[in-house]
């Protein structure tokens, strides 16, 4: 993973500086590789420990990254986000609008991985309205590469959908902080537990129909948009604002991947600050399952709304026999050793 997003910040750096010689009035692309290095570097920021190097390979010479801590490549992700948005500015083709608003949901996303919610509401209201239908899309087609979250769970087994009860057949063990996503019955992630077992021979298959083999998968889109103004709510202590948001999402039927949600209940008032973090976040996982977010997500539960590794990671024993570990975020792997500059994760704080 790590590779692959280092892979995809030297070949939009490549396209960048080929699309400024070779063709230099296709700006909505040349934007378009801008917010992609912005995603990938976003990405980076969201799942990896601090001290991480952003090397590139695009020009004439390599040049090797020095170790950045995570908030450090969030700003960097927002610089690339920014650049999208300056080419594209004052443009109204359809392509150009498409990535400026991809590139600002993009940015509020890191702005909300730095902490300031309020800030990223702001970004998300500075531009032209974004539709809650909106999407920018991964596309797929059986010619060219299936959607991996159709591959590896649905067809291979190889992945089951996570439950916070688990276990060979029957499930037996419990799983402290974890999401029941399989068996909790949310029309956002339908699942189909099976007598099947998976590719390891052991454990129940647990699939779901989210994604089909070529549905698209979104990188940004107005749902992202309206979790950060509902972020912005919660960050401000206003648990009718947040709700408001939460439920207006819920009221109306949305199509992602290969489903559309029916109109759902509106929320219980948790009655509580603390509660209605736990409500957001919660919430957040269902909309946004398998997209990329949740690591992020819990990560920022420690540092932004105090909770601690023991009440907001997976603890205890897992099911295939040791405990669950202390990580919160995933390292640079070792073959980044291969960089002088890079001496290992600085520290794997959150």
């Amino acid at each position: 993973m790590f590779r692959d997003l280092a892979r995809v910040r030297t070949a939009s750096n490549q396209a960048i500086a080929g699309l400024a010689e070779y063709q230099p009035t296709r700006i909505a692309e040349r934007a378009e590789m801008y917010f992609a290095r912005g995603i990938a570097e976003m990405q980076l920021a969201q799942d990896f420990c601090n001290g991480i190097p952003l090397s590139d390979a695009a020009g004439t010479s390599f040049t090797l990254g020095t170790p950045r801590t995570v908030a450090e490549v969030f700003a960097v992700s927002i610089a690339s986000f920014d650049s999208a948005r300056t080419l594209v500015n004052g443009l109204t083709d359809a392509a150009s609008v498409r990535i400026e608003r991809a590139a600002r949901i993009g940015r509020a996303r890191a702005q909300i991985g730095l902490g300031d919610a309020a800030a990223a509401a702001a970004t998300i209201a500075s531009g032209t309205p974004i539709p809650g239908a909106y999407t920018y899309d991964h596309t797929f087609a059986t010619t060219s590469g299936d959607n991996t979250l159709w591959a590896q769970p649905f067809s291979a087994a190889r992945y089951i959908v996570g439950d916070s009860l688990e276990g060979n057949t029957p499930p037996s063990y419990t799983v402290a902080n974890a999401i029941p996503f399989s068996r909790a019955g949310d029309p956002r992630v339908p699942t189909t537990i099976l007598t099947t077992l998976g590719q390891d021979g052991q454990t129940r298959i647990r699939r779901t129909t989210l994604w089909a083999r070529s549905t698209s998968i979104p990188v940004v889109n107005g749902l992202d948009a309206a979790l950060v103004r509902a972020e912005a709510q919660l960050e401000a202590g206003s648990i009718a604002g947040t709700l408001f948001i939460l439920d207006s999402l819920r009221a109306n039927p949305r199509t992602q991947g290969a489903i559309t949600t029916p109109v759902m209940a509106a929320l219980v008032n948790p009655g509580s600050q603390a509660g209605m973090v736990s409500l957001f976040f919660r919430e957040k996982a269902f909309w946004t399952f398998s997209r990329g977010q949740r690591l992020n997500d819990l990560r920022r539960m420690i540092r932004k709304y105090g909770r601690t590794a023991a009440n907001t990671f997976p603890t205890g024993t897992h099911y295939k026999g040791p405990a669950y570990g202390s990580d919160v975020n995933l390292p640079v792997p070792t073959d980044e050793e291969n960089n002088p500059n890079f001496r290992g994760c600085t520290n794997r704080l959150p």
